[in-house]
C-alpha cells in the first residue's frame, strides 16, 4: 500500500509540474522523463505484488492451506 501511496503523490505532483509548462518542448522532454518513472513505478509495483504472492504462498504451504 505504501508504495500505491507514494506513487499516487508521484503522479499528482508530475500532473502538477507539466500543468505549469507552456513551452511545447519543455512538455515533450517532462512527459518523456514521467514516462521513465511511471514505468519504474509500475515495475516496482509488479515486483512488489510478486513478492507478497510468494511470502503469501510459502505460509499457506507452512499452515499446511494449500
Amino acid at each position: 500500500m505504501a508504495i500505491l501511496e507514494d506513487e499516487q503523490k508521484n503522479e499528482a505532483e508530475r500532473e502538477a509540474k507539466l500543468a505549469e509548462v507552456t513551452d511545447e518542448t519543455e512538455r515533450r522532454r517532462l512527459e518523456k522523463i514521467f514516462g521513465i518513472e511511471r514505468a519504474r513505478a509500475s515495475e516496482r509495483i509488479v515486483n512488489a505484488s510478486t513478492e507478497h504472492e510468494v511470502q503469501l504462498r510459502s505460509e499457506m504451504r507452512r499452515l499446511n492451506l494449500a
